[in-house]
């Protein structure tokens, strides 16, 4: 069973599932006002009417979501809905580099990953780091080499 690394709950999160959430209200008062309009503009905000609090919901249960998956050879990064998730074979990684707050991997077939510590709670941060030591991949600074 792979570990599940959560997203972390984070500001932008709540704003846009808020707003998401209020663009349906107003859709729906904004129709019950409006009622000459022509069918492809009442479908369009029939589909915002039922979209946008779907979508404010699933903003506000970014948390439940799993960012990783750490597998006993793989990782899994999510990469949004509907995308499914990029997979990574652990044996495949040539490198990884951090920039910031984001960790790069490289593949042997010249593709890379990146992995956005920013989703992720500090202390899953913490095991991702300590998943890719167990995993002999040590996250380098691109400009370490270059010296001061």
């Amino acid at each position: 069973m792979p570990q599940r690394l959560n997203y972390r709950l984070r500001a932008i999160h709540v704003i846009q599932g808020l707003t998401y959430i209020v663009l349906g209200f107003v859709s729906l008062l904004n129709l019950q006002m409006n009622q000459e309009w022509g069918p492809v503009l009442t479908f369009m905000q029939y589909f915002v009417i039922i979209t946008a609090p779907l979508l404010g919901i699933l903003y506000l249960r970014m948390p439940k979501f799993a960012y990783l998956l750490l597998g006993a050879d793989e990782l899994t990064v999510d990469r949004g809905w509907p995308l499914p998730g990029k997979k990574v074979a652990l044996n495949q990684v040539d490198s990884a580099f951090v920039k910031g707050r984001i960790i790069t991997m490289y593949m042997d077939n010249h593709s890379y990953v990146d992995v956005h510590l920013k989703n992720l709670r500090s202390r899953d941060q913490s095991d991702f780091i300590d998943y890719l030591y167990k995993h002999h991949i040590v996250p380098e600074d691109p400009y370490e080499s270059l010296g001061s």
